[in-house]
């Protein structure tokens, strides 16, 4: 690896999640949480997908928690890289990362240099809570196409390339769920 810093500059470091305070943060105080939250002290109710992105946050990084071993071909020296998350929501290494390759990918690739028409799906309110548990909206996608198609060949400004993506936003209450298409 030391070749490779003298060719590059830039000599790999690992990250240690388990130094951050919100690591410690979250390590020292999910399972008072999780307590709480069981025996009524706090009335809410954490949603299966958030409380998995929570605990997978907690071995992300860590590489008592799983690792790959690379070796340099030229200069024989290796190093150990912990395995990621690859959370969407909670991690900040994981979520950072796939918002620098996203926004990568929509400028370089998806959006041409012309006119693009961004188009936002939402539902009304009583519906979204539903739709964000019971994964309707993945199931309500292929005719939504079909219906998006419909109108951009009417309107004869089919794009070459479409971006889809499906947004949550909010807390327990007020889950909003949205299908997004540029």
């Amino acid at each position: 690896m030391a070749s490779a810093a003298r060719t590059t500059g830039v000599v790999y470091e690992r990250r240690r999640p388990e130094k951050t305070t919100l690591y410690e943060i979250v390590r020292d105080n999910v399972e008072t949480l999780y307590g709480a939250i069981d025996d009524g002290a706090i009335a809410v109710r954490i949603p299966k997908h958030a409380k998995k992105e929570l605990e997978a946050y907690l071995d992300c990084g860590l590489l008592c928690r799983g690792f790959a071993r690379l070796r340099c071909e030229r200069c024989e020296e290796s190093r150990l890289v912990a395995f990621s998350c690859k959370g969407r929501g909670f991690c900040p290494s994981c979520l950072g990362r796939r918002m620098c390759a996203t926004a990568a990918n929509l400028i370089e690739d998806l959006l041409p240099e012309v006119a693009h028409r961004p188009w936002v799906l939402t539902f009304p309110f009583p519906w979204r809570r539903r739709l964000a548990q019971d994964g309707v909206v993945r199931r309500a996608d292929p005719p939504l196409r079909r219906e998006r198609g419909a109108v951009l060949r009417r309107a004869r400004r089919a794009p070459r390339r479409v971006r889809r993506g499906q947004e949550r936003r909010g807390d327990r209450r007020a889950t909003h769920v949205r299908r997004h298409a540029a």
